[in-house]
């Protein structure tokens, strides 16, 4: 699963991704280097329901093509969504509030379509959320602290999140376990601070100069001696950073055994959006986003541009997940790329109560089970 916490808008000052929009809109800065290339299959898939909708951002899919993320409804209000099918329209999973007042937002979904984000409460005030099988569960923070912001979850059920204490703006990086243990892992002045966990719970976090990695075995490590970013970890444990060094900033790939490779993609600074299982980096020099394998650009994607006279920020640009699907962000025009050979699975919108086999539909089989125990009693 992969993490980021949506979109922001600006409007008093330039931030490094509006000056990446700028890159897309006059793209002299951050040439290509010479590097050769190979082929892999995408098909770019446009999600027609928010082609109207400027403030739409998609922020996780999983291996069945579900996609999370947030978008306004008619009357200004930002809503979480869950989308099953490009070709259907999305589900707001509404809020925490009677009435679906206020705002919600989904961060991350796993592959058993569990997913996380946050909801305002009847105070307004915001509250981690846990969003499966259409209804919404509130997350109960650690003790002493007064909300928790979930940003990612794994296979396993093991969230990753931002606590917030009662008695002061600092945060505090936790990780909440399946069986409900929470393991305090650092702490933070920084609330855009990117979160990523793998399967087996390995947690990565891109603290400004001091990026780190965590799991409850080896504990809590600092990587600031080989990287200065994270963007992102597989899971084979592969960790993808930026190193800073003689004013040049190389692309990091740490292995668990420690080795670890630098590499150049671009001749100025490059955007890192992820690393696949099969270790495709996605990134972007100009305005293509590229797809790197074992030293070949083996894809790349041109971004076009809707007309427009703002520049909107919207985080993440793009993300790639582990199992190789690409979410591209732009204003009017999300996508989602997936290989060629992928097709959305039938999916369950609403569990029939007499779909006794449980695959969604109400049948013979369902009958044959009823009829296999018809009048058995187990009453005592």
């Amino acid at each position: 699963m992969t993490h980021n916490q949506g979109f922001r808008l600006r409007s008093s000052y330039l931030s490094q991704w509006e000056y990446f929009w700028i890159f897309l809109l006059f793209p002299v800065f951050c040439p290509t280097i010479s590097i050769a290339t190979a082929s892999v299959e995408y098909r770019q898939v446009k999600i027609s329901a928010f082609s109207d909708n400027e403030y739409t951002v998609l922020l996780d899919v999983n291996k069945n093509g579900h996609i999370v993320g947030g978008i306004e409804l008619p009357g200004g209000i930002f809503q979480g969504f869950i989308l099953y099918d490009p070709n259907s329209g999305p589900q707001p999973i509404g809020t925490l509030n009677p009435g679906n007042f206020g705002s919600s937002q989904l961060n991350a979904i796993n592959d058993s379509d569990v997913a996380v984000g946050w909801s305002t409460d009847l105070m307004g005030k915001e509250v981690g959320i846990l969003y499966r099988n259409g209804n919404m569960e509130r997350i109960t923070p650690p003790e002493g602290y007064m909300s928790v912001r979930p940003l990612d979850i794994n296979n396993r059920g093991d969230i990753v999140m931002l606590a917030f204490k009662q008695s002061t703006e600092d945060h505090v990086v936790f990780l909440l376990e399946a069986d409900g243990t929470y393991h305090w892992i650092v702490e933070t002045n920084y609330s855009d601070i990117k979160l990523n966990l793998n399967d087996n719970g390995t947690l990565t976090g891109d603290l400004p100069g001091h990026p780190f990695v965590y799991d409850t075995e080896s504990g809590f490590r600092h990587l600031d001696t080989i990287m200065d970013r994270i963007h992102g970890i597989n899971n084979q444990g592969q960790i993808l950073g930026a190193f800073h060094v003689d004013d040049e900033w190389n692309t990091t790939l740490l292995y668990p055994d420690g080795k670890c490779e630098y590499f150049k993609l671009c001749q100025d600074y490059t955007f890192l959006f992820g690393i696949s299982d099969n270790e495709i980096v996605l990134f972007c020099c100009e305005s293509t986003l590229n797809l790197w394998q074992n030293g070949l650009i083996v894809s790349s994607i041109p971004l076009v541009l809707f007309p427009s006279s703002n520049i909107i920020t919207v985080e993440p640009v793009a993300l790639i997940t582990s199992d190789g699907f690409i979410l591209v962000n732009l204003p009017y025009q999300p996508s989602i790329y997936v290989p060629v050979d992928f097709r959305w699975p039938p999916y369950c919108k609403t569990q029939p109560a007499a779909d006794i086999t449980g695959d969604c539909c109400v049948d013979m089989e369902d009958l044959a089970a009823v009829a296999a125990q018809w009048m058995q009693c187990n009453l005592e």
